[in-house]
């Protein structure tokens, strides 16, 4: 078996992909095109990879076929989140100019991410980048309660939670301004920051200021656009984090004025209480039902992040309904939605990742990936939400390493382990799709 760690393994393969472009998108200066890293700031991915190999060292721990492999990839997990921490290349966090703060973005250049003239850094914080970069610094914490880990996290998510900016919205002519505004407030208690809205949402239990729902913006210079995944994204981040951390929060608005100390967890719960809201209402579009703007609950490619979000959420804190409501919303999209739909850009692999949530996904999991691996071979992509399992034990309650209930898939979900066989040829197999990506 390969080594995954050395020179001409994963490390030099996926982090020094150069610079590339992404047509389709507007940038500030009108082209429409934009710089995207596609290796060494590519956080996204990275940080995907990180979790493909701590769930991979969870499901391989005690195989007498491979009995290092899952030392190995969990230092391969922890080495990636000691990227992300050391990389971190956000430089400009508007006026907070608090010491210490870390961002990702992986633009190389400025981007008008929802086409309405606003004009966003490049070295700016993206939410996205962010809260998968965040995921796994927590994930790492929980793993080792190794300090660093504890410190990087509270340093890249306290710009997404401090409300640092005036509230105005400097980019929109009045009359949006007022229409978003207009929304919030029919809600009852709000405030509208550059990173988050707190409150001003029909999903909020009610007007206590611990209990008022978090949306969080793509862009800290667009505060009026709600995107479900830019939500559940942070706010599965901001639940890890109160995992590893229950103790840890940030100042918040009370909806009256004053402010209110909200602990990790609760800031967790409450920007996923809203995602479920969405998926309840069968919303499975990409912006949020109390987004002004919104338009349409169609099916869109990026609902199986809120999916797996918000089930890994409900496993992490042991909640039922959150888990109750990913499985009822997955079920509803492969029940309703055509298969060529599902199938376009291989989206429908997507849902291996909330699979043991129900036979029924785990059964439409096996037949995607023998789809996906007969037509493509192996990939990334595929070979992600297929390692990248919720691990449960088997009373379905969360099974992190340290808390004393971790089991291994290998014994645990023996059909997950067969399906893959030898998890290490399938991480050999990814280490040779992305040379092929830098052109080898």
């Amino acid at each position: 078996m390969e080594q995954l760690i050395g020179p001409n393994s994963f490390d030099n393969v996926f982090l020094n992909v150069p610079l590339g472009t992404t047509a389709g998108a507007s940038t500030c200066n009108g082209s429409v095109t934009i710089q995207y890293y596609q290796g060494p700031r590519d956080w996204p991915d990275i940080a995907r990879a990180a979790e493909l190999f701590r769930s991979g060292s969870i499901i391989t721990k005690g195989d007498p076929e491979y009995p290092a492999l899952s030392s190995q990839l969990r230092a391969k997990f922890l080495s990636l989140a000691d990227y992300l921490i050391e990389n971190a290349n956000a430089t400009y966090f508007y006026n907070d100019t608090t010491p210490g703060r870390i961002g990702w973005n992986p633009f190389g250049s400025p981007w008008d991410a929802w086409d309405n003239g606003t004009c966003s850094p490049a070295s700016a914080p993206t939410v996205y980048a962010s809260y998968e970069a965040l995921t796994a610094i927590a994930d790492a914490y929980i793993a080792t309660h190794d300090p660093k880990y504890l410190t990087a996290f509270i340093n890249g998510s306290a710009f997404w939670n401090g409300g640092f900016w005036p509230q105005e919205f400097r980019q929109y002519d009045l009359a949006t301004e007022q229409q978003i505004r207009a929304k919030a407030a029919s809600y009852g208690p709000y405030e509208i920051a550059s990173t988050y809205t707190v409150g001003g949402s029909r999903f909020s239990p009610s007007k206590v200021a611990d209990q008022l729902v978090i949306r969080y913006h793509y862009f800290a210079d667009d505060p009026g656009y709600f995107a479900v995944n830019s939500t559940s994204g942070m706010g599965l981040a901001m639940t890890l984090g109160g995992v590893g951390s229950p103790y840890s929060s940030y100042t918040f608005p009370d909806g009256s004025g004053g402010t209110v100390e909200r602990s990790f967890s609760n800031i967790g719960y409450y920007a996923m209480l809203g995602v479920a809201g969405n998926l309840e209402a069968r919303n499975y579009g990409y912006t949020d039902l109390d987004y002004v703007y919104h338009a349409t609950n169609d099916y869109e490619a990026h609902i199986h992040f809120p999916l797996y979000e918000l089930a890994r959420a409900g496993f992490a804190t042991n909640n039922a309904s959150f888990k109750a409501t990913a499985r009822e919303a997955a079920l509803d999209i492969i029940d309703t939605v055509s298969p060529v739909k599902l199938q376009d850009q291989s989206n429908d692999i997507y849902f291996c990742l909330v699979r043991q949530l129900d036979p029924q996904l785990l059964d439409f999991c096996k037949k995607t990936y023998q789809r996906v691996k007969n037509s493509s071979g192996i990939s990334f992509y595929t070979v992600w939400p297929i390692i990248n399992v919720l691990e449960t034990d088997t009373t379905n309650t969360v099974s992190y390493e340290g808390d004393g209930s971790t089991q291994s898939l290998a014994q645990s979900d023996q059909s997950t382990k067969s399906s893959l066989s030898a998890i290490a040829n399938v991480l050999t197999a990814v280490q040779g799709l992305l040379a092929k990506l830098r052109g080898q």
